[in-house]
């Protein structure tokens, strides 16, 4: 893996200034705008005044101030060095795959393995101490004057793997090769461009005027220029989302006003169906489409070819998709379960949403078990599919009237409720 490695000194607020002279000229929308102004809470804790906050993996807290000039992080597409300065938040803990992650002042994220082997913290009874790497499991820094300013706030991009920040897109257009021309994309006439699945993924492209574009992504390389200063070059496999307007930003934040409970009305206007308990891998929260777009007889596909590639498991609902329509736009199938939710696009107060899917087996249980079975999400006594295959000749569905599963003949006609997840 080759590392772009960058610097990232912002003590000098003026010098960040004249380096971004458009910093001045961008007004986020007013939601932005009080993010902009403080991130008060960061993993979970509400930051202090007057204090840095040490917390070690012994259950023990300090108070004080860390001394370390910069931070280094190695993500897994490039090396970032980070000033003391514009940092928020750096989190430790590791979780089941060890990935320690940094939280900036402008509310991103980067994940990875932090180098530092010590944290050198200065106590409030003024000794100085030096705490191994392995003994700490959160640092929180304290809220300080006007810590945002010079800091703009222009394109948003969120990553598979769960990291988010924002910058500056300076491909001057992407090309998106649609099944019946290659179309060049020019990303200010564009609200967001969301990339599904991994190798080659599926591109839909949102743009302001309502159109919707999909296709395959020709442009390799996505190369961004941070809000925090510098450059860097992402593979484009890497990428969830673009939200490609200056000020525009998902609810991707360390902020607990973005969390929800099962059957809390989701961003979409759907009803959240599944907490996974952590935003990992691009999502946390799965959401049932509202009731007014589900499709009453929709057909599987493929009757009589085994697609394959399709899972079962949370998670895999996506992907599924993703491949399935695939393969029925290759032979000039249109208008079956997965399509529909593919295609799909749902606006509520004033945003777009085109990230549906059609729900894995397992999804399409929890949807049953957690809405239908509360008498939640107004679904029908019927039969509804699942995007997980069986054979050649059937994929799963469900009788949301008695719970049962079936492996069914695919040229049945039965409902269709589409899924997102973020």
């Amino acid at each position: 893996m080759r590392y772009i490695k960058f610097l990232l000194i912002v003590s000098i607020w003026s010098i960040l200034i004249s380096t971004f002279p458009f910093a001045q000229e961008i007004t986020p929308p007013s939601d932005i705008q009080k993010d902009a102004e403080s991130l008060g809470i960061v993993l979970d804790l509400e930051r202090p005044s007057n204090t840095d906050i040490l917390l070690l993996r012994n259950g023990d807290k300090l108070t004080g101030t860390v001394l370390n000039e910069t931070f280094s992080i190695r993500t897994s597409y490039a090396e970032i060095v980070l000033s003391n300065r514009i940092i928020a938040g750096i989190d430790l803990e590791g979780g089941t795959n060890n990935i320690e992650k940094i939280i900036t002042v402008n509310n991103n994220r980067f994940s990875g393995f932090i180098d530092d082997s010590v944290f050198v913290f200065k106590l409030q009874s003024g000794d100085q101490i030096e705490v191994r790497r392995e003994k700490v499991l959160k640092v929180v820094f304290r809220v300080r004057e006007a810590e945002r300013r010079g800091i703009p706030q222009r394109q948003f991009i969120t990553l598979k793997n769960g990291d988010y920040f924002s910058g500056n897109i300076l491909n001057e257009k992407l090309i998106i090769a649609t099944t019946y021309a290659k179309v060049p994309l020019n990303l200010k006439d564009a609200e967001s461009v969301t990339l599904i699945g991994a190798e080659t993924p599926l591109t839909k492209v949102m743009m302001l005027n309502g159109d919707l574009l999909q296709g395959v992504l020709e442009t390799e390389d996505i190369e961004i220029e941070l809000d925090l200063g510098s450059t860097v070059k992402i593979y484009q496999d890497r990428i969830d989302v673009i939200y490609c307007q200056q000020g525009a930003m998902p609810g991707k934040s360390e902020n607990p006003k973005t969390t929800f409970a099962l059957r809390d009305t989701g961003p979409a206007g759907g009803v959240i169906f599944y907490d996974k308990g952590n935003y990992s891998d691009g999502w946390q929260y799965l959401e049932a489409a509202p009731a007014s777009t589900e499709w009453t007889e929709r057909t599987w596909g493929s009757n009589g070819t085994f697609i394959g590639g399709t899972k079962e498991d949370i998670g895999t609902g996506k992907s599924n998709t993703t491949i399935i329509v695939a393969w029925l736009n290759r032979q000039g199938e249109a208008g079956k379960a997965a399509q529909v939710c593919d295609a799909l696009v749902v606006e509520n107060n004033g945003v777009k949403y085109s990230d549906w899917f059609l729900p894995s087996k397992v999804e399409l249980n929890l949807m049953y078990e957690n809405l239908c079975r509360e008498n939640v999400g107004s679904f029908a006594d019927y039969y509804y599919w699942s995007s997980s295959e069986g054979d050649a000749e059937s994929a799963w569905l469900q009788n949301f009237d008695n719970s049962l599963q079936y492996d069914y003949d695919k040229y049945s006609n039965v409902r269709v409720r589409a899924v997102r997840a973020f």
